[in-house]
């Protein structure tokens, strides 16, 4: 199940550390029975903030809407260009097909229901924590995560 987690973003980058993540997540799942439920969330959190914080680092987990895209650096340097989202001030891009019609990126929405599908909300408020712990922009976060489960920005 933790691969639904994976495969909209694709920059290279991205697709490199993804790879190692599903690598350790099947590791986790075939050892889970060693190890406490306890570990298992664990490395899970650890997974999840990982590639939530290489989605940011390379492009956007939110553009908003799509004739207003934003960056959370400028809200007005972001132009649609060649199918591509770039902000004009931080260098960030992305594609258009990475992002549903409400402008969240779509593998973030899918940590988020994956999460919130394995522990509701309250693990989704602990991987967001550690997302912001980590240096991750929690408003940007959130609203990717809009309406997922009961998550509300």
């Amino acid at each position: 199940m933790p691969c639904r987690l994976y495969g909209h973003h694709n920059h290279n980058k991205t697709q490199n550390n993804t790879y190692e993540r599903k690598e350790k997540m099947k590791h986790t799942k075939q050892n889970s029975k060693t190890m406490t439920a306890s570990e298992v969330v664990r490395e899970l959190q650890a997974t999840v903030v990982e590639e939530l914080l290489d989605i940011q680092t390379a492009g956007f987990l939110f553009v908003g809407e799509i004739s207003r895209p934003e960056c959370h650096c400028q809200e007005d340097k972001v132009t649609l260009m060649n199918d591509r989202f770039i902000c004009r001030s931080c260098g960030r891009y992305a594609r258009e097909q990475e992002f549903d019609a409400k402008g969240r990126n779509k593998t973030a929405v899918e940590a988020g229901t994956f999460l919130c599908e394995t522990g509701g909300s309250e693990l989704m408020r602990t991987v967001a924590s550690k997302f912001r712990a980590k240096g991750g922009d929690i408003t940007q976060l959130s609203k990717a995560w809009h309406a997922v489960g009961s998550w509300l920005h």
